[in-house]
């Protein structure tokens, strides 16, 4: 289930059972500019990028907690995709969830039309009702005040 949107400080995860594997603190999250299909453009894992480097890629290790806090840009959109994240979560090296982060269209729009460049990009032709991977289930609890976006989501791995 999801919270309340998270507001002030950057958000706190789920703790048990939270983002990227749980309390045993040896899962990380992968967050990418991969495909549609969530596997990387170039392969598995770690791959060596072939695109012009404007994807953005990466990997944070969780707390003790099972906690992963990260500071990223808004994400952005491309022809017949909604807004989203890829993301990747391993334990012990291995990949257990792939799957996509989805944030509000209203938010997006929001974005788009007040935010240099998200505004110059004009036409996005897919929101989370038309979008053939879009799941409430990764929808993103998050609050923008004007100057910055606050999202937080809880991912559950079982042990």
């Amino acid at each position: 289930p999801q919270g309340n949107p998270p507001s002030g400080t950057p958000p706190q995860g789920g703790g048990e059972g939270g983002p990227g594997g749980g309390p045993q603190g040896d899962g990380d999250q992968s967050t990418s500019g991969s495909v549609s299909d969530g596997s990387y453009a170039a392969g598995d894992k770690e791959a060596t990028t072939s695109d012009d480097g404007t994807y953005l890629r990466g990997a944070q290790m969780t707390d003790s907690e099972g906690i992963v806090r990260f500071t990223s840009i808004y994400p952005g959109w491309y022809v017949s995709r909604t807004v989203h994240i890829h993301v990747k979560v391993h334990i012990d090296r291995k990949t257990v969830l792939t799957t996509q982060l989805f944030f509000d269209d209203t938010l997006s729009d929001t974005i788009n039309a007040d935010v240099s460049p998200y505004n110059e990009h004009k036409n996005r032709d897919t929101y989370n009702d038309t979008d053939k991977i879009f799941t409430k289930e990764g929808l993103v609890k998050a609050e923008y005040d004007g100057t910055k976006v606050l999202a937080a989501i809880n991912i559950g791995i079982a042990a």
